[in-house]
């Protein structure tokens, strides 16, 4: 997806700039989460192995911990 089309998606549910967008994909390239791809015309992003293995685990710690406040609650 280009950089343009994730703005839009988060765009409608957040106040985020188009340059905040580029300056995070650039971090999240920089760690290896996220590669482009460049065609004639525009920079494709995609997800990276290391980026789907981050996502896992931060899914995960965010299920145990929801299910700690349930025991709370």
């Amino acid at each position: 997806m280009h950089g343009y089309a994730i703005w839009k998606i988060i765009s409608k549910r957040r106040n985020v700039t188009l340059a905040n967008i580029y300056y995070h994909l650039k971090r999240l390239e920089a760690a290896g989460l996220i590669a482009r791809e460049s065609f004639k015309e525009r920079k494709v992003y995609f997800i990276t192995s290391k980026g789907i293995a981050f996502l896992r685990n931060l899914k995960s710690k965010l299920n145990v911990l929801s299910e700690d406040l349930n025991k709370v609650v």
